[in-house]
């Protein structure tokens, strides 16, 4: 079994850079980890066993397909073809969809909690440019050559202070994928990311 805590963040600055061909907005902001607010995650891997159980203290948090926790653990069995059954229980204490990453953070640290299970083979750069191109539906082959190039140039320019180790800059570039840099306007004007 493993225990894990999984940080809140909060945003410092959101900024709009420049609006991108393909109707994405480039975002740069600045994010701060919160080590006094986390959700507790507690693993149980069953190496005979191939099922997967999600339990939150939190009726709200899904405990499905829908979980984040779930998509990132099917991306990577999928991307890695390894396979492990587990029981991951959450503890919530980040509130529930107030933009403090809880469910982001919770998925990046079940990432670090699986590649320590399969002992740190897991390539995470690959892993990550796939799992992106693939949640925000990046079909065009111009438009996935941008996003690989950015994945690349943000992931190895990031501060080294921020980070010990490029495992922890590929889970907080999962945290953070989805705000850093693409922004789509729908057709009633809201953002979604």
């Amino acid at each position: 079994m493993m225990k894990i805590k999984a940080p809140a963040k909060v945003n410092l600055t959101l900024e709009i850079i420049k609006k991108l061909p393909n109707g994405y907005h480039q975002l740069r902001s600045v994010m701060l980890k919160l080590n006094n607010l986390c959700d507790e995650i507690e693993i149980t891997f069953y190496s005979q066993k191939k099922d997967w159980q999600i339990i939150c203290n939190q009726a709200e948090v899904p405990t499905n397909k829908e979980n984040i926790v779930f998509k990132i653990a099917q991306e990577l069995f999928r991307a890695t073809k390894k396979t492990v059954g587990f029981k991951i229980k959450i503890d919530k204490h980040i509130p529930v969809a107030t933009g403090l990453g809880g469910g982001s953070s919770d998925g990046a640290s079940t990432l670090l909690a699986l590649n320590k299970y399969f002992q740190n083979q897991i390539p995470f750069l690959d892993f990550i440019i796939n799992y992106t191109i693939k949640k925000f539906n990046i079909k065009n082959p111009i438009q996935k050559k941008q996003a690989v190039d950015e994945l690349k140039e943000y992931i190895f320019t990031l501060p080294e202070i921020l980070q010990e180790s490029f495992i922890n800059k590929a889970a907080q570039f999962l945290q953070i994928a989805p705000k850093l840099f693409l922004v789509r306007k729908s057709n009633n004007s809201q953002t979604n990311t």
